[in-house]
């Protein structure tokens, strides 16, 4: 499960990720979890990084990804 930790624009995190083939699992506090098919569940979570700091607003939030 590949976990996104932040407090702004969770809803557009939510729909860009969607798009990009991750799964929306569950929101708990500031952390979105995420389900995605792929074994190297690391190199997803550093994927999903880069796709939200590719979005135009996505340079500006301060967020961190992981894996549970």
């Amino acid at each position: 499960m590949i976990i996104v930790n932040i407090a702004l624009k969770q809803e557009d995190i939510k729909a860009l990720l969607e798009t990009e083939g991750f799964k929306f699992v569950k929101k708990q506090g500031l952390k979105l979890f995420f389900e995605t098919d792929a074994e190297d569940k690391a190199a997803e979570a550093n994927r999903a990084k880069a796709i939200i700091k590719g979005s135009e607003w996505g340079q500006g939030l301060f967020f961190s990804t992981g894996v549970a």
